[in-house]
């Protein structure tokens, strides 16, 4: 385990060592992401077990959103395509008694995810633009990076090295910039 940070100044500690020796946090306020094994993994990455495999980060543009998923074949010591993992009731309707008093005399928007014990894995992810005369929402669940997501989704409110930016950090449909689920 190594230490990160200007000589004077340590501010992480990593596992693998730092990306750059000497290396300061990169404003995000995530010490964690100056570490080797915070760099995202793709498919033939050498891997001993499974967490080597990890993080991967999920890309997007205004189309489409593209979610590796990968694990370690132990044979061949590299990371191979994986499927992506299931969430119960992904996508289904969250609980009205929710949503309603979510409009009530509401001005304002947001994008966020809240306990709903009607979803499967009892969140619900909710997102409102201003003015708008609906809630769009889905079931989701918590997460702590893009591969605890299903396939077109990401984790929002996470940030490269496990740090949580957010109040909550979920599985959001579509990427961070679109609502990717339903107005109801």
């Amino acid at each position: 385990m190594g230490g990160c940070g200007a000589a004077d100044r340590l501010v992480g500690q990593c596992a693998q060592g730092c990306l750059t020796d000497g290396a300061l946090a990169d404003g995000n306020g995530c010490p964690a992401a100056m570490c080797r094994e915070s760099l995202p993994k793709t498919e033939g990455d050498p891997c001993q077990a499974a967490a080597d495999c990890l993080p991967t980060l999920a890309t997007w543009s205004a189309t489409a959103v593209e979610n590796p998923h990968l694990a370690c074949d132990v044979g061949s010591h590299t990371c191979v395509a994986a499927d992506p993992p299931v969430v119960a009731g992904w996508l289904q309707a969250c609980s009205a008694d929710l949503i309603g008093p979510m409009m009530d005399g509401q001005t304002y928007g947001f994008d966020t995810a809240v306990p709903d014990p009607g979803c499967g894995e009892g969140w619900c992810a909710v997102y409102r633009e201003v003015g708008a005369t609906c809630v769009a929402n889905a079931c989701t669940r918590p997460c702590t990076g893009d591969h605890q997501c299903p396939a077109g989704a990401t984790c929002v409110g996470v940030i490269p090295g496990g740090c949580i930016r957010a109040v909550r950090a979920y599985c959001k449909p579509g990427g961070p910039a679109s609502v990717g689920f339903t107005c109801r």
